[in-house]
């Protein structure tokens, strides 16, 4: 019985060592190898999903911005289109309004009134002198005999009285009207105030911007 026990033993023994244990080794290595390889695809995984993450959000971030930029721009373009338009709009209106005080200005009928005004002035006073267009030298001539009467030009009616001049020019009139009908307050200023804030606005975000990519750098 124990010349039979003996060879079982050894086998076990050689079965152990030679068969076994490297098997086992090796069974232990191949367990090590893929804990190791599950553990750092893990953390590659996650790294990737937070550079996933990142890029995402830094795309969001700047396609959020490009958009704003855009219409922003948009904006701005919007109000300097209607900002000629307006300009447009002002210069059309004011060559009529000029075209009409013109029209009123130089009316004979006004002149009548105002050569009637100055004719009664001079009732006060010697040494008076007319200004008055040529056109009108000859209707006044008979009838202001005692006044000196001189040609005026540029529809220009001038009231000389020793050495002191009253006078009425249309042009000057419309010039002394126009700014107050068009005046400086009213041309645009809110759409410049406009433009300004969307362009103020594009410079903030542009700045912003510039601060996320030096973080994401860092």
């Amino acid at each position: 019985m124990s010349e039979k026990t003996q060879p079982n033993i050894k086998q076990t023994l050689f079965e152990k060592v030679l068969i076994k244990s490297p098997i086992l080794s090796a069974d232990k290595y191949c367990r090590a190898v893929v804990k190791q390889a599950h553990k750092k695809a893990n953390a590659y995984y996650q790294t990737a999903i937070q550079e996933k993450n990142e890029i995402y959000n830094t795309a969001y971030q700047n396609g959020y911005n490009n958009g704003i930029k855009q219409l922003l721009s948009n904006f701005i373009n919007t109000i300097e289109n209607s900002e000629k338009q307006y300009q447009e709009k002002i210069k059309t209106s004011e060559a009529l309004l000029v075209q009409r005080l013109t029209e009123f200005f130089t009316d004979e009928r006004l002149h009548d009134i105002i050569v009637h005004y100055f004719k009664q002035q001079r009732t006060k006073l010697e040494n008076v002198t007319l200004y008055l267009p040529s056109k009108m030298q000859k209707q006044f001539r008979d009838t202001m005999p005692d006044i000196s009467l001189k040609v005026s030009t540029s529809n220009t009616i001038a009231l000389e009285i020793d050495n002191k001049i009253t006078y009425f020019s249309p042009t000057v009139a419309i010039n002394n009207i126009l700014p107050h009908v068009f005046s400086v307050s009213t041309r645009c200023n809110l759409l410049k105030e406009q433009k300004d804030n969307y362009q103020k606005m594009i410079e903030l975000i542009n700045l912003s911007s510039n601060q996320n990519e030096d973080n994401t750098t860092d």
